[in-house]
């Protein structure tokens, strides 16, 4: 993935944070809810280990606002005072992390397209799913034709991929494949691939989206590779780049201690020991006479 992504600057954002209060009770409702589930369970092991991992710790808890690149600012929280942008935000599609600096970010009316993307590495064949039935399921149930045409005989097996945009993905490949065999490629004239660029034209002027005619258009001209060298990410849609941030601190933060007021005892006592000190140099000074300069 190129390094694209826009310098983040710490600046004054407007608006307010979320009172502590208020983010200090959601996590106590949840730090419960966990340890009843956990105890319930009688998985004290598991316990153990959230209590040490994850139980949330108010006092190593940052708050921050995050301005994103679509303008919108939002409240997220960190361990510790790393940076926003120097760590790894969760995304929930695929369980994964997205690249420094993204933060996952949908609002009503961002209805961006899919993003066909290059696959870069094939991480981990997931599961395997038996071969299609041949009674077309529900959604397909008004166009048996085409269910006839797309469906598959074979068992296929499902693997977690990488995309050149930093994202992670899944694609469905053939059962027996592995990242070894490579791709494999059909024999394939220019005039097939004329042809059919041609009939992706034609169901562009007949409605079919961009995004499909374009990776037809790709997918013909590479040569038609099995597996796909390709893949649309769902993720991409989803994401927006930090543009500026504010930290608010700790959710619990030391106050500073208040100076302690002295006793009438102590005070006395200093009171007293000044002046015997006065009355000492009184002395020495006397001792000395006129004509000590």
């Amino acid at each position: 993935m190129s390094d694209d992504r826009p310098a983040a600057v710490a600046r004054k954002l407007p608006g307010k944070p979320r009172p502590r209060k208020d983010v200090i009770a959601e996590l106590e409702a949840y730090d419960a809810k966990v340890r009843e589930r956990h105890l319930a369970n009688n998985d004290m092991d598991a316990l153990r280990l959230y209590n040490f991992f994850h139980s949330p710790q108010p006092k190593r808890i940052t708050q921050w606002r995050l301005q994103l690149d679509c303008g919108h600012i939002v409240e997220d929280y960190t361990y510790g005072d790393r940076l926003p942008t120097e760590g790894q935000w969760d995304e929930p599609f695929h369980r994964g992390k997205l690249p420094l600096g993204q933060y996952w970010h949908w609002h009503e009316g961002d209805d961006r397209p899919t993003v066909e993307q290059k696959v870069v590495s094939w991480d981990e064949r997931v599961r395997e799913v038996p071969p299609d039935p041949i009674e077309p399921p529900e959604h397909w149930r008004d166009h048996p034709e085409v269910w006839a045409k797309i469906r598959s005989d074979l068992p296929r097996a499902y693997w977690k991929v990488t995309l050149s945009c930093g994202h992670r993905s899944t694609m469905l490949i053939a059962v027996e494949w592995s990242p070894e065999d490579g791709h494999s490629y059909p024999e394939v004239s220019a005039e097939q691939v004329a042809a059919a660029h041609a009939r992706l034209d034609e169901s562009q002027e007949a409605g079919l989206r961009d995004e499909g005619i374009e990776h037809g258009k790709r997918w013909w001209s590479e040569g038609c590779p099995t597996p796909d060298t390709h893949t649309s990410c769902n993720v991409c849609p989803n994401v927006r780049w930090i543009v500026a941030y504010q930290s608010h601190g700790t959710l619990v933060q030391d106050r500073p201690a208040k100076p302690k007021k002295p006793s009438r005892q102590s005070v006395q006592r200093k009171l007293a020991d000044a002046k015997r000190e006065a009355k000492r140099l009184e002395d020495q000074l006397a001792a000395m006479g006129d004509d000590d300069d």
